[in-house]
């Protein structure tokens, strides 16, 4: 762990030749992939796997389940076609799962994992603040854009998914917590703000540009929302791309993406109530 190695290039610290890296270091051997050979692999695991096994899913495997033999197919799936079933939800978390697995045993392979999973400056007054940004600025964005979608006809502002987030029914909240304020931010945080952020820092992208692209394909990823939700997801993905930027990890984005998410399930924990 304490060697450094030789890297091509120019980090993206601006330090040319020889580099060390904060958390892990290791030496790279012949026939290595340096950390931007992998921006590619990155796009398609955080971007396209998602959306990809989503349609595999939903119009060839359950469609085939249901044609070989209905009786099992029904018990097997019920979950993830009843939209009203307790553990609809999870049919989320385990694809999430799933593609972060896959991504990591990918940048595993290439010995990058460490790269990619830095945790980056962590303080006790950075938690503090990412806390508070978490719980005030998304409700603050969304005040600031509201205007410009009701004057465009746009949906109603809490609109931000077939139904207000807040209106789980009671029955899947446990699911809610479980994908949303555990899964989800680790696994998307190491996809987009880990995986995809790392390979093009080291792809020598401009700063702001990967903050950009990565927000957009944060909020392509949750095409259930409506537009006026979009628009907040990609706030959100702003966001967490600033903070992964200055902190050089994904200990801070981890953090506000979890205490956003809390933040929502206590809101459909007391409507439920």
């Amino acid at each position: 762990m304490g060697r450094s190695g030789k890297r091509s290039g120019t980090c993206c610290g601006g330090l040319a030749g020889r580099r060390t890296v904060l958390s892990f270091n290791r030496t790279l051997k012949p026939g290595d992939r340096n950390l931007k050979d992998m921006l590619v692999p990155a796009i398609f695991w955080s971007v396209v796997a998602f959306g990809s096994f989503n349609y595999l899913l939903y119009n060839v495997v359950i469609p085939l389940h249901f044609m070989l033999e209905r009786g099992s197919a029904i018990l097997i799936w019920r979950f993830a076609t009843d939209g009203a079933h307790p553990a609809h939800l999870a049919i989320v978390g385990f694809m999430e799962l799933f593609i972060g697995w896959l991504c990591f045993l990918h940048f595993r392979r290439n010995e990058l994992e460490y790269e990619v999973l830095r945790p980056g400056r962590v303080t006790s007054a950075s938690v503090v603040f990412t806390v508070i940004g978490a719980l005030l600025l998304p409700d603050w964005f969304a005040s600031l854009l509201e205007p410009f979608f009701r004057g465009a006809g746009g949906e109603p502002a809490d609109a931000f998914k077939e139904g207000a987030i807040r209106n789980f029914p009671a029955a899947q909240l446990l699911t809610f917590f479980v994908v949303a304020v555990v899964i989800a931010p680790v696994i998307e945080e190491f996809l987009f703000r880990g995986a995809f952020i790392s390979t093009a820092l080291a792809s020598r992208w401009p700063k702001a540009l990967v903050v950009v692209a990565s927000s957009a394909g944060f909020a392509y990823i949750h095409g259930q929302y409506t537009p006026f939700g979009l628009a907040i997801v990609f706030m959100m993905g702003v966001g967490l791309g600033g903070l992964r930027i200055w902190s050089g990890g994904l200990a801070l984005p981890m953090i506000a993406h979890c205490v956003h998410n809390f933040k929502a399930f206590l809101a459909s924990l007391a409507l439920a109530m």
